[in-house]
């Protein structure tokens, strides 16, 4: 495999990292703010 795709691989890992990561937070966010007005 040469450089260049070896590049694309990993922006594209970094990025669906980083994806699943804001997912995960926004998550969290959804869950707290409910809590919060259930209270």
């Amino acid at each position: 495999m040469d450089n260049s795709l070896l590049a694309v691989r990993d922006i594209n890992h970094k990025h669906i990292v980083v994806e699943r990561r804001v997912k995960r937070e926004e998550k969290k966010l959804a869950e707290q703010s409910g809590k919060l007005t259930n209270e």
